[in-house]
């Protein structure tokens, strides 16, 4: 049987959010941070909430970033895979860094 593709199962969504101060955040559906999921097929949904900062979402395969002198919402497809994803506030690293540890998510090897 050959299932048409909008009744195929939707990918889980996880929603980022930088801002509008030195925070940022990856969390679930259920509004719980996340720092490991399982390998597969996600759509980021990022709130940039912050014209200084931006939202930037790197590792195996996956290089995606919002502006930095921008706000709006972004929805990104991504692939997942095996490795660990950094999620720092890019713009001013130091500062950040001391203000907003980066999110680190870690996938299954």
């Amino acid at each position: 049987m050959i299932v048409p593709a909008a009744l195929a199962a939707a990918a889980p969504q996880l929603f980022g959010t930088v801002g509008p101060d030195f925070s940022i955040d990856l969390e679930d559906a259920g509004g719980a941070r996340v720092t490991k999921v399982d390998p597969g097929s996600y759509e980021i949904v990022v709130r940039d909430l912050s014209p200084d900062h931006n939202f930037h979402l790197s590792g195996p395969g996956v290089n995606e970033s919002t502006q930095v002198e921008g706000t709006g919402t972004v929805t990104w497809p991504v692939v997942l895979r095996d490795g660990t994803y950094v999620l720092p506030v890019t713009s001013i690293p130091a500062r950040c860094a001391e203000r907003s540890p980066p999110v680190i998510l870690r996938l299954p090897r």
